[in-house]
């Protein structure tokens, strides 16, 4: 009818009814959008070669310096750095094509959104859904590489272990990267993104070498804002936690201090890591920041008074922190 397609104008902005009627089913919208958006990354094969070949770098570049560095004792601090990488590799690789190719998607959203080809939860979950494989399978391929190459115990609940809290990771920085590019441009979006990951870097290695007792207690608290934390004591445990026996040391040194795995776990402040709390952190990060997602998507597409504090702040920061400005 005519009322389900009427405007209305309040000061000037658009008022959108989220509550429309579609001629296909939320569910046939899900399958259709995904098929598409499977298919357009597909048919993206300059993006496709780009991605794999950032991946086989990285491949190459962290198994060279970490080449064979898993079984021996003398450079078992070199492996926590290991660690270290490979979350760094999953907070900036997901997140920064997000942040460069999602605002144009948004505006092809809001012309198909606004002639009411789908609704906005079919378009959510279809992009959720259609990112995964991507995601799952390049992931899959960069661990088990450089767990390979740096000579990590090949033992297939470690090895899992280590996989699941690294696609968790690359999951809540891409749903992170989904969230700023949902509402800022693409100038804003690339300073905003890498901005936020300088504090989540530093609170995933804070105390590290100073033990968890002389932490104050709103310093663990900051900690776990950061989710890079979480999967940092996740990787950690991944590969010393669980019991894991004492590493080899090499016949040409004749003490090496590191190679108990409790005493490295003790001396970086990690000794009470566990595999389960810092899955069950990334994936209340993950849950939290698709949330946080929907609802920028939605204030994106309407001026609905429930989003009043968000205006205000998007209004603040295009008055003082908008650097396109610069360059029109």
């Amino acid at each position: 009818s005519d009322k389900d397609h009427t405007t209305t104008v309040t000061s000037g902005l658009p008022e959108v009814d989220h509550q429309l009627n579609f001629n296909s089913s939320l569910w046939q919208q899900i399958r259709i959008l995904t098929y598409r958006m499977l298919l357009q990354t597909y048919r993206d094969k300059s993006y496709l070669y780009l991605h794999g070949l950032v991946y086989l770098f990285l491949i190459l570049m962290v198994g060279g310096i970490y080449y064979n560095m898993g079984f021996d004792g003398a450079k078992q601090l070199y492996n926590f750095g290991f660690c270290y990488i490979c979350i760094i590799v999953f907070l900036y690789v997901p997140m920064l094509p997000v942040l460069l190719r999602f605002p144009f998607e948004v505006q092809l959203l809001k012309r198909e959104y606004f002639n009411r080809w789908y609704s906005l939860p079919a378009y959510f979950c279809a992009l959720s859904i259609a990112r995964a494989p991507l995601q799952v399978i390049v992931c899959t391929i960069y661990v088990f590489s450089v767990y390979w190459l740096s000579d990590q115990p090949l033992e297939l609940v470690r090895m899992g272990q280590f996989l699941v809290v690294c696609l968790l990771i690359g999951f809540v920085s891409e749903t992170l990267g989904l969230s700023i590019s949902s509402r800022l441009d693409i100038v804003n979006s690339v300073f905003i993104g890498p901005t936020l990951s300088v504090p989540l870097m530093l609170f995933a290695v804070y105390g590290m070498g100073a033990g968890t007792q002389s932490i104050p207690i709103y310093m663990r608290v900051l900690m776990c804002l950061s989710y890079l934390r979480f999967g940092f004591e996740g990787l950690m445990y991944a590969i010393y936690g669980n019991g894991r026996a004492m590493v080899p040391c090499p016949p040409e040194e004749t003490y090496c201090h590191f190679r108990s795995p409790k005493t490295l776990l003790t001396e970086t402040g990690l000794e009470n890591s566990d595999i389960w709390i810092a899955v069950l952190g990334l994936t209340v990060y993950v849950v939290l920041f698709k949330t946080i997602f929907y609802f920028l998507l939605r204030w994106r597409l309407s001026r609905h008074s429930n989003f009043a504090a968000l205006n205000y702040v998007g209004r603040i920061i295009k008055m003082h922190f908008n650097f396109t400005q610069q360059y029109r």
